[in-house]
């Protein structure tokens, strides 16, 4: 199975948070989520980043905070949230991505809202933004609940793992046939010089989509044979 990276702001999210990790373990996959660290907004950078390289695929859910930026001019000298910067990391090792935002005409409570004066954040611009790009960007999902949040990331990951798959089998059926290409002019050769070696173990050299090595084996041995006259 895959293994996933749960992005997403801490206390706002947290039950919906856990009715992901949740559904995706029942699916028996490998997943890591905010609670791998400490139960706040504020873990550690740098072995976040690395926990999201190490994943098949990042999932990130987004309400209506921007979440915490570390005040780091080394590390993060944009000033972004760890949870941008953990999307903007899955970008640059191009894992998919899978985004969930919360619908905008659900109730949410004004502390969990940026630019609110209950959430103590002056300004709402960053969390629009990043929200913004993601519907622009991405196909995005849209949850009203933590039940329909669950349902959503439970097909969107079993359609990236087809994905995945089908990309890899195409992958392999492409290099087999560029191989079959490449040695095409070799078993013409034998089948025009050779009549004798249109059949080993039953079969033409040609009738083989990945050459055996058992029948070039035999096929060189053949040639060299018949070369020096045996």
């Amino acid at each position: 199975m895959a293994k996933i990276y749960i992005s997403s702001t801490y206390e706002d999210l947290k039950e919906y948070r856990e009715s992901v990790y949740d559904s995706l373990r029942k699916m028996r996959h490998d997943v890591i989520s905010m609670e791998d660290y400490v139960a706040q907004d504020q873990r550690p950078l740098q072995k976040c980043l690395r926990d999201v390289i190490s994943c098949d695929i990042y999932i990130g859910i987004f309400a209506w905070r921007y979440g915490y930026i570390p005040q780091d001019e080394k590390d993060n000298p944009d000033k972004l949230s760890i949870t941008e910067l953990e999307y903007r990391k899955a970008c640059d090792v191009q894992i998919p991505r899978l985004i969930f935002l919360l619908k905008d005409d659900v109730p949410w409570s004004p502390r969990f809202m940026d630019g609110t004066a209950q959430s103590g954040i002056k300004s709402d611009d960053n969390i629009n933004r990043l929200r913004n790009e993601f519907k622009k960007s991405h196909l995005t999902s849209f949850f009203k609940d933590q039940g329909e949040l669950a349902s959503l990331v439970a097909i969107a990951v079993g359609n990236a793992i087809d994905e995945k798959k089908k990309f890899i089998e195409d992958k392999k059926e492409k290099e087999q046939k560029n191989l079959l290409d490449a040695r095409q002019p070799y078993f013409d050769w034998i089948s025009n010089d050779f009549d004798e070696l249109e059949t080993i173990d039953g079969k033409r050299p040609t009738d083989y989509y990945i050459p055996n090595r058992a029948v070039e084996l035999k096929t060189e041995d053949k040639f060299k044979q018949k070369t020096i006259g045996i």
